[in-house]
């Protein structure tokens, strides 16, 4: 049913990415909650998003807003979007995780179940079906960081690491009165700031597993290396904005496990893992799968290139 004041406002920061943009649209005016507006900020594309979305705006059941601005990073995009907003709950979706047919309906649900302003429902994140898994997207999923929270409990009580605004829903004056977006995160870590600062004023992230998108996009072991390297960079912002946050800072006088860890990672894993990483993206092309150990360390080795990388930017 149509309002002039909907209940929910459906925010999508995007970027290049049309034609699954196309998908995602479609689906949530095929929803069966149908309570909402779908707000569409494109941050600057060049693929022919904004005529796409011209074109469905035509026959949309639903307030169907587009925006467009320059390339500022998703964190402005999604600040735009709440600015914007009408609706009393505000949706979070990225332009590559596909809505289940009931995702709105189970996130009104959510807030149904539980009352008060400082409340964010996260839900699962899984893999598109027709997304082709290799044998390191089958640990990143299942083992690995890929969206990890979709796989605790239903009902289960998330720390902030867990404001997944790949599909979240929150209280639209819960952000306007206790922080938006830092926009100067970007592209990674806007959602997990947000995210930490929510929890210093004791908003809880309550995860509603039956609230499914599912991602479009694969992953390769490549892709994800580069990713964690520019995500190290991007960490090094905050725990330098926020060090209580930082789970390496020492509590205590190193063990002999600890200085032997140093070690690895300073004299073994520099030299050692330039050879392996391109044996281990053949391997798992091939769809030979490798012990799990080496897609836990070869990313993470990336990752604190990049986050000494980011260090010494920020220390000038």
């Amino acid at each position: 049913m149509r309002s002039s004041t909907p209940k929910l406002s459906v925010i999508i920061p995007t970027y290049n990415r049309a034609e699954w943009l196309k998908r995602v649209v479609e689906s949530l005016l095929n929803q069966t909650y149908q309570d909402f507006e779908i707000i569409v900020v494109d941050d600057g594309s060049v693929d022919g998003t904004e005529s796409l979305i011209r074109d469905v705006m035509k026959n949309a059941p639903c307030e169907l807003v587009y925006i467009r601005q320059e390339n500022k990073g998703p964190a402005s995009a999604r600040n735009t979007g709440v600015k914007h907003a009408k609706g009393e709950l505000i949706l979070f979706i990225d332009d590559d995780v596909l809505p289940a047919p009931n995702l709105l309906e189970e996130h009104v649900s959510g807030h149904q179940r539980h009352h008060g302003q400082n409340i964010a429902i996260v839900g699962s994140v899984v893999c598109a079906p027709e997304v082709k898994v290799s044998p390191f997207m089958r640990w990143l999923i299942n083992e690995g960081p890929y969206f990890w929270h979709s796989r605790e409990e239903d009902g289960a009580k998330l720390d902030y690491r867990c404001l997944c605004t790949a599909n979240i829903s929150l209280n639209r004056s819960l952000m306007l009165e206790k922080g938006m977006f830092d926009e100067s995160f970007r592209p990674f870590f806007e959602d997990i700031e947000l995210g930490y600062r929510f929890e210093q004023q004791n908003v809880q992230i309550i995860l509603n597993k039956h609230a499914i998108g599912y991602h479009l996009r694969e992953e390769t072991l490549q892709k994800w290396c580069d990713r964690s390297k520019l995500a190290g960079r991007i960490a090094a912002a905050f725990y330098t904005k926020w060090p209580a946050a930082n789970p390496s800072l020492p509590r205590s006088t190193p063990g002999i496990r600890t200085v032997l860890k140093e070690i690895g990672r300073k004299v073994i894993l520099p030299s050692a893992i330039p050879i392996l990483k391109p044996m281990i993206c053949w391997l798992d092309s091939h769809d030979y799968a490798a012990p799990s150990f080496f897609y836990r360390v070869i990313p993470y080795y990336y990752y604190q290139i990049g986050y000494m990388k980011g260090l010494k930017t920020i220390e000038g």
